[in-house]
């Protein structure tokens, strides 16, 4: 059976960056910013990749700032976090969801250590998200939208030893749906033919779908570039990464992006 929004092979495709960053931050002993939910000044719950604060419940965000006087607290109040989970269960899927969620909490109160022993001080912020939307899923919700009909798909297929695919749905500029398509009615053979992989997947979906086919260290070299567009491109040109069918629009899109510094 497939799953039509399969959360974790969405993960491992579109936010690849993250699947080491516990590690990573716990390696270099980088000190980013605490996720407090708190209720007055009392902490509920507190967060921050690959580290431990459950001791800190109960404690005040001051004493917590204070013991933490190189780093950032950023607190939300619980009724308002419940009241977004509330608005987020209306929504169809846990992408949304989790958008829903980021653009909510963009505006925390923030406690800061200060100097001496003066108590720290308490401000409002907005925060420029972090785990910033992968560049595939930007033009797939806004670009390839005036390309394509209201209703279209894109198969992805990191090629090497394995084979990993994936494919997204888009209606009118949201995802729609996101999985791992089950090819096993093909054949082996037949499934590993780019073209008839596009079009057994546009009669299933019943919808135009492009096809991207990568080899999967390209993709992650792309996923991880601030400049991923100059690589998509150039991959395209030589032959690495295959768009099937090739559509020339798209192309000169790419090319455009990557002269603009995408």
């Amino acid at each position: 059976m497939e799953l039509k929004h399969d959360w974790q092979a969405f993960q491992l495709l579109f936010y690849p960056a993250r699947r080491n960053l516990a590690s990573e931050i716990l390696a270099k002993n980088t000190m980013g910013p605490i996720h407090v939910v708190s209720q007055g000044e009392t902490v509920v719950s507190a967060y921050a990749d690959g580290e431990e604060f459950s001791e800190w419940i109960g404690a005040s965000c001051s004493d917590l700032a204070t013991a933490f006087p190189h780093r950032e607290v950023y607190a939300h109040d619980r009724k308002a976090v419940e009241g977004w989970l509330q608005e987020s269960m209306g929504l169809s899927h846990f992408y949304e969801q989790n958008e829903l969620l980021l653009s909510k909490a963009s505006t925390p109160q923030v406690f800061k250590a200060s100097r001496g022993n003066k108590p720290p001080k308490v401000e409002a912020s907005h925060l420029v998200q972090t785990g910033k939307t992968h560049f595939f899923l930007e033009v797939m919700k806004g670009g390839w939208t005036r390309i394509f009909p209201g209703s279209y798909g894109v198969f992805v297929r990191l090629e090497g030893e394995i084979f990993e695919d994936f494919i997204v749905t888009v209606r009118r500029g949201k995802i729609e749906s996101f999985q791992k398509p089950d090819l096993s009615s093909m054949g082996p053979e037949r499934s590993r033919q780019p073209t008839e992989v596009v079009r057994y997947l546009s009669e299933k979906f019943l919808v135009p779908v492009q096809g991207v086919f990568v080899p999967a260290q390209e993709w992650r070299e792309w996923s991880t570039s601030a400049r991923p567009w100059k690589k998509v491109s150039a991959s395209v040109r030589q032959g690495q990464a295959k768009l099937v069918p090739f559509r020339p629009v798209l192309a000169g899109m790419m090319v455009v992006k990557a002269l603009m510094g995408g």
